[in-house]
């Protein structure tokens, strides 16, 4: 009977322990004698860690200037996150190591009077191995990191391939070497870079020490010479709305494409913030398990499958069909107009239904969606058409366009045209078609009407052209929107689309 009453209260405590969350432990203390002080690091174990005996992947997660072994526990929600996609069968559980990194961007000091990596590689990973139960082989171990801690966590892999199998950067704080000769000011520059690679108090190339050459992730990436030990181990995400970061994010994966180097680049709306990098965890954590589990990788967009509560009525001409949500027809009032070039079937379908929703729930107005026939099309075209339709309000500020792919070209002729849209939607154009110096012109000329999103699939042959431009745009301060997708498929951004135009139109 005594025994029976254990192994049921064994069985109650395991279930119990199933249901929890992971265990979190903050700021655990390791004395460091490479660093002769203590060094905090957190711990996120899995909810079943103390009732099995197995063991898991290790990820470290290296946090920005400014932060400590609480940063990512405070903001980042770790364990929610990851407790959320293991009980949906998403991930599988691993052990998460946060450790207090200073401002040290995760290096030795070039003249060792600060060994932070000496201490991280010599010191706390041996522990973490010994201490707990991870598995031991590099393909187990992962870094991710935001800001500091994304230049920290590039190094640090690419420099320890023995130990790391994969690394995830969050807005990486990179710079490209004009961006690091030329940055002020002085004294700031000192403590932040000079004081750590060397170059203190120096100008321009003499910045570029033989030791920041040796730390920078982009110099280590140029001079890689066994490109396939890259090969899938790189993860970057950046907001498309940083400022001097944005040239040397893109510049990074500029040069990981032009070296062949297979990687995972994504570009979503945001500033330099845990808002960015709150959202890109999901996909990075499951990124991070196709590694562990040696199975494919791909993007899980939040798709909706909507129904048709609002229906439509269709009016064609030689120019496009017009869909007026019922009733519209025949009322007093005027409405705005959405144009969609390039549409087929499929999509037209999801963009109806997508709007559909969107009005049934009341994020969305009435609004006409007009689908273009014509492959090439003109303002002369637009207007004469608006001419003859009276329910359509027919003013720049109620007028947008949404261009698919192959139709860029003939839509982005139309920036020419000073105030024809409010909101202008290039979704992965397929040729830039015109001088993307012209397109600067007119948007700096025009920089009053924020009014273009560029969405591009990120392995785009045409990638480089739009990504200068949007470096272009942030560096002159030209308000904009830019998304760089991994596996691009336009039937999951209508949403996003919609409520930019929105936000446009009633601005």
């Amino acid at each position: 009977m005594k025994n029976l009453l254990i192994i049921i209260i064994f069985i109650v405590f395991s279930n119990s322990l199933k249901s929890q969350v992971p265990f979190e432990y903050e700021c655990l203390p390791y004395k460091s004698e490479i660093l002769g002080q203590d060094v905090s690091y957190s711990i996120i174990l899995p909810s079943d860690y103390y009732i099995s005996k197995k063991e898991y992947p290790v990820v470290y997660f290296f946090h920005g200037i400014g932060g400590d072994c609480s940063t990512w526990l405070e903001y980042g929600h770790l364990a929610s996150v990851m407790n959320k996609m293991v009980n949906s069968g998403k991930i599988d559980p691993f052990i998460m190591v946060i450790p207090s990194g200073f401002l040290s961007y995760y290096c030795n000091t070039y003249d060792g009077k600060f060994n932070y990596e000496s201490f991280l590689m010599k010191e706390l990973y041996p522990y973490i191995e010994k201490n707990y139960r991870t598995k031991k082989s590099n393909k187990y171990h992962a870094i991710v990191g935001f800001s500091m801690g994304g230049f920290g966590s590039l190094t640090i892999a690419l420099r320890y391939p023995e130990q790391y199998g994969s690394v995830v950067a969050l807005s990486p704080s990179i710079r490209t070497d004009s961006q690091y000769m030329e940055e002020g000011p002085q004294d700031g520059w000192d403590d932040q870079w000079g004081r750590i690679f060397g170059g203190k108090g120096a100008l321009g190339a003499k910045r570029l020490t033989t030791y920041y050459k040796k730390n920078s992730p982009s110099h280590i990436i140029a001079d890689c010479k066994n490109i396939s030990e890259l090969d899938d181990k790189i993860y970057l995400d950046v907001g498309d709305k940083e400022n001097s970061l944005c040239r040397s994010n893109e510049e990074l994966h500029r040069l990981l494409s032009e070296k062949g180097i297979k990687h995972y680049w994504t570009v979503r709306g945001g500033n330099h913030d845990f808002d960015v990098w709150c959202a890109a965890l999901p996909n990075a954590f499951r990124y991070l398990n196709s590694r562990f589990s040696n199975t494919p990788f791909f993007v899980e967009h939040d798709n909706q499958n909507y129904d048709s509560n609002i229906k439509f009525d269709k009016i064609s001409d030689n120019f496009s069909d017009d869909y007026y949500p019922l009733g519209v027809i025949g009322s007093k009032r005027k409405y705005p107009i959405i144009y969609i070039s390039g549409a087929n079937d499929i999509t037209k379908e999801t963009a109806l239904n997508t709007l559909s929703a969107m009005i049934n729930e009341g994020k969305m107005p009435y609004v006409i969606l007009s689908f273009i026939k014509k492959p090439i099309f003109s303002c002369l075209d637009i207007k004469s058409h608006e001419a003859i339709n009276y329910s359509i309000r027919g003013q720049q500020r109620m007028r947008a366009m949404i261009a698919l792919t192959e139709t860029s070209s003939s839509s982005l002729s139309l920036l020419q045209e000073d105030n024809l849209f409010t909101a202008h939607v290039l979704a992965n154009p397929q040729k830039n078609g015109i001088n993307a110096l012209d397109i600067e012109k007119w948007m700096l000329a025009y920089q009053r009407y924020p009014r273009l999103w560029i969405d591009m699939d990120s392995d785009s042959q045409i990638y480089n052209g739009f990504s200068d431009l949007h470096i272009f745009f942030r560096e002159n301060k030209v308000e904009h929107e830019f998304r760089s997708r991994i596996s691009w498929d336009l039937n999951n951004y209508w949403q996003e689309w919609f409520e930019f135009i929105i936000k446009r139109i009633y601005v």
